[in-house]
């Protein structure tokens, strides 16, 4: 990945309270943080549609 493609940005997203509470428990229980978590879900489904390929 090139350095533009690192360059990270913030998004908002909008998912029930008591969802993010659990995500979050779940991401410590399993020593990651939720926006590493979340950003390796994007990038698995954009490789699963072809528009990312799998390094």
């Amino acid at each position: 990945m090139s350095d533009q493609e690192k360059k990270m940005v913030q998004v908002r997203i909008i998912v029930p309270e008591n969802y993010r509470r659990l995500f979050k428990a779940y991401c410590t229980e399993i020593g990651t943080d939720m926006s590493k978590r979340i950003t390796e879900y994007i990038e698995q489904e954009l490789i699963k549609a072809g528009k990312l390929k799998d390094d």
